[in-house]
């Protein structure tokens, strides 16, 4: 563990210190056996490293899968990254804080809310619902469907009517039948 922190950990510790990205807590210099993480952000499980020109590629490689099996999200970024671009910077965390929220991790099986199946139904469970579902509950007077009533069905809406009914379309093989209809 470092005392003295490097410009870039100095200037990106600026910005997420006193949950300023999302209200969310980050730690610099975390042990995360047997690892020390430069910051990390524990409720979210995720770890942000900077690297200088002292970093070995490899090494960080190892060191990130490591993290990863885990369950930690790893983001890596230049010290001249930090430096020059701190907006892109933080943007990017940002934006795996983001990734991390929508991507709930799966609960431990017998844990959670359990799907109902046919066998852990019940038969009175199964005719209380039709009672409920066949029982219509009645509407509050003047809402709903209106019936029809003498008053409100004009003549020319009977005769219309009237026509449609009394009126038969024939039956294919009908047509040649000078106006006889089959009974």
């Amino acid at each position: 563990m470092r005392h003295a922190p490097t410009d870039a950990e100095r200037k990106l510790w600026q910005c997420l210190r006193t949950g300023q990205i999302e209200g969310l807590k980050f730690r610099r210099q975390h042990p995360i056996p047997p690892y020390i993480a430069d910051f990390c952000c524990v409720e979210r499980k995720l770890i942000v490293e900077l690297d200088g020109g002292q970093h070995n590629s490899e090494v960080d490689g190892f060191r990130t899968r490591q993290l990863e099996a885990q369950g930690w999200v790893v983001l890596r970024f230049w010290d001249n990254d930090v430096l020059l671009n701190i907006e892109s910077v933080v943007e990017a965390i940002c934006h795996a804080i983001a990734q991390r929220t929508l991507t709930p991790t799966p609960l431990p099986e017998g844990e959670g809310l359990k799907q109902s199946t046919v066998e852990n139904v019940s038969e009175a469970n199964c005719n209380a619902i039709a009672q409920r579902t066949l029982t219509p509950t009645p509407l509050p007077e003047g809402e709903g469907l209106k019936q029809s009533t003498v008053e409100n069905v004009s003549e020319a809406n009977c005769n219309a009517v009237a026509q449609r009914t009394l009126t038969p379309t024939p039956l294919p093989g009908e047509e040649g039948l000078n106006g006889a209809t089959r009974t």
